[in-house]
């Protein structure tokens, strides 16, 4: 392996080697695949693909310190959880609340902004949470009124849960099979576990147009690079999502449910008045009408799941 500048960008240069290990199935990867790469602080990430479960994931995986500057409270909370919204999560809270019992001692983990925290507490749950940073553990706790530990803090307790909660983190860990083993350890027999996260992989019209866009920049030579933080690590879909659960795991499935939210595409912000926004939008939209003719009960066209699995 070898350090390259390259227009003042640092490579690897990884030729003939495989580049990095598929986080889901275990599996080495060894090509670009979409969104291909990100530049970000002169380093150049890219997108590798998994020839064996098609999930997409960074290479390099950030440093300890890169992490840090990645998730500081002013680069990622206050960028893209500026809003309380705690209503947003009541579905979920619902559907866990037809598979969980009298379970009650509920763990979020990476609670963000605390807003499932208050949700899942107004719904009769004790809630106890857990971030990664400490203005964010901070904030949390106020947004949420309900405990919030550090992960070190977390990690060094012998407290037990019924139901840990993930919403919007497996995409975010550089290990995320060591990091389910290591959550497994805090529950109590019978635990179970909510998960939700983007499918970015998945059968999507967003996904398919996103693609098909960026070959067609790519192919003529003008297509730019990505400046943005590397916060995805995981790019993924439906079946690599569900057997990392069901068989690298063994964890057993309660529930799971694909859907559609169109996003980028339709997200909160500034309208543009611009051509390429609205052919955008129409095309999340259009996304979001397909989903509803999902085959099977999971569903199988969407960029979103929820899953609840009992270890």
């Amino acid at each position: 392996m070898v350090l390259i500048l390259k227009n003042n960008i640092i490579v690897l240069d990884n030729y003939n080697m495989n580049k990095g290990i598929c986080p889901l199935c275990g599996n080495a990867g060894n090509k670009n695949g979409f969104p291909y790469h990100t530049v970000w602080k002169n380093i150049k990430y890219e997108f590798i693909k998994c020839a064996f479960c098609r999930t997409t994931y960074i290479w390099p995986i950030p440093s300890d310190s890169e992490f840090k500057s990645i998730y500081a409270f002013e680069n990622y909370q206050e960028v893209f959880y500026k809003e309380n919204n705690p209503g947003i999560h009541n579905k979920s809270i619902c559907k866990l609340l037809e598979y969980c019992g009298n379970r009650r001692a509920l763990l979020d983990f990476g609670c963000g902004n605390g807003d499932f925290l208050l949700a899942a507490k107004n719904f009769g749950f004790k809630c106890y949470g857990v971030e990664i940073e400490d203005k964010v553990v901070e904030s949390a706790k106020i947004a949420s009124k309900c405990p919030v530990l550090s992960v070190d803090a977390f990690k060094k307790s012998d407290v037990k849960f019924e139901i840990i909660h993930l919403g919007d983190v497996l995409e975010h860990l550089p290990n995320p099979y060591e990091t389910m083993k290591e959550l497994s350890g805090f529950l109590v027999p019978g635990g179970i576990f909510i998960i939700e996260g983007p499918l970015q992989n998945n059968a999507s019209l967003v996904y398919y147009f996103s693609a098909f866009s960026k070959f067609i920049k790519r192919s003529f030579n003008f297509d730019n690079l990505d400046t943005n933080p590397p916060t995805h690590l995981i790019l993924t879909n439906k079946d690599a999502q569900r057997k990392f659960f069901k068989n690298r795991l063994g964890f057993r499935e309660l529930y799971m449910q694909i859907y559609e939210t169109g996003w980028p595409y339709i997200a909160k912000g500034k309208v543009h008045f611009a051509l390429g926004y609205f052919v955008r939008l129409m095309v999340g939209i259009l996304a979001v009408a397909l989903s509803f003719i999902n085959i099977g009960k999971e569903g199988v066209i969407g960029n979103r799941f929820i899953g609840i699995y009992k270890i």
